[in-house]
């Protein structure tokens, strides 16, 4: 966002749920940042009865955490996307330990028939915009 100050300043005034101010996993930023976070469609709070965390969409059915948000608990994954109050079941379909990433598939398509192709498109939801060129190697990122 230091690229376009503007954007930044004019995501940072919107209404901001007390869900987002209030958030524990995002007491390290300032108010103005998690709601700028919270603006930022692809991102997710990723629960499990043992953890919670942060994680992004990947595309429209793949978000991205930490593997240590996962590492105790992979049977009761929950997600929450910050763009509404609804809870999807999500499946860990991919760890990196080494790297601390996991990844994530919201719960499945139901193919049985046209209501259930209706409810499931219900969930379906934009993904965050990743680089368009590879990282030096060693690079943070």
């Amino acid at each position: 966002m230091k690229t376009d100050p503007e954007g930044y300043q004019e995501l940072s005034e919107w209404d901001c749920p007390e869900k987002i101010v209030n958030a524990p996993f995002l007491q390290d930023l300032p108010k103005k940042d998690r709601c700028v976070s919270y603006h930022m469609r692809c991102n997710v709070v990723v629960g499990t009865d043992k953890a919670m965390g942060s994680g992004f969409f990947y595309n429209s059915r793949i978000i991205i955490t930490n593997y240590h948000v996962v590492e105790k608990d992979s049977s009761s994954v929950k997600i929450e996307p910050f763009v509404n109050d609804n809870e999807y079941s999500g499946e860990v379909i991919a760890v990196d330990r080494l790297n601390d990433f996991a990844a994530i598939e919201l719960e499945p398509y139901n193919n049985s028939g046209y209501s259930s192709f209706l409810e499931s498109i219900s969930n379906v939801f934009q993904p965050c915009f990743l680089a368009n060129e590879s990282p030096d190697v060693g690079a943070n990122v």
